[in-house]
């Protein structure tokens, strides 16, 4: 389903959502004096998601494998 509009705004009234690792977001300020902070108290890690942390010790390889005719 394609959509016209591509984003999706957020605001106070909107239910708390959670961004994937490397995604990001736009702020639209209200005028150029506006400061917009990230306390530790509004941010929320996901730990268990295995995107960027591993819970083995695992080397990427590719095998090729190569015959005589």
């Amino acid at each position: 389903m394609e959509r016209s509009n591509p984003y999706q705004p957020v605001n106070n009234a909107s239910p708390a959502l959670q961004i994937a690792p490397g995604q990001g977001f736009m702020v639209k300020a209200k005028d150029d004096s506006e400061t917009f902070i990230f306390t530790k108290a509004i941010q929320n890690h996901q730990s268990g998601t295995a995107t960027f942390y591993r819970t083995a010790n695992t080397t990427p390889s590719i095998v090729v494998n190569l015959t005589v005719p």
